[in-house]
């Protein structure tokens, strides 16, 4: 890729969460995930928060495909983490995936709590 081309080791992590995105979106599940996981590592580790979460979010939405509650879950509260330093849009989107996993998953309570955090949002 360009990114790799010039050495631009903050903005490769978007290239793999896009591969990621492109994996699920073709519902391949297993690369999807595999390649969000590595996408919001290298993320992480140079420091961008955006892609990270980004990543971190289609990871989730991977497992959660997969049936993979708590994986996607875990995923969630670590992308809420990340989306309470940034923008409200961002912190809603998370927020609100959360909230249909919980209730999927048959935790109204929840589910409620969090729609209802996220409907709060300005």
């Amino acid at each position: 890729t360009a990114f790799e081309a010039i050495g631009d080791k903050f903005g490769l992590p978007h290239v793999g969460d896009t591969e990621a995105q492109i994996a699920l979106a073709r519902n391949d599940l297993e690369r999807a995930a595999t390649l969000a996981a590595a996408a919001a590592a290298d993320a992480h580790q140079v420091g961008n928060t955006r892609a990270e979460l980004s990543a971190l979010l289609t990871g989730a939405r991977a497992a959660r495909r997969r049936g993979k509650t708590a994986d996607a879950t875990a995923l969630l509260e670590s992308a809420v983490e990340l989306a309470e330093q940034g923008p409200t849009t961002r912190l809603r989107e998370v927020l609100t995936e959360w909230g249909e996993l919980a209730a999927e998953a048959g935790d109204h309570a929840r589910a409620y709590e969090l729609s209802k955090r996220a409907l709060a949002l300005h």
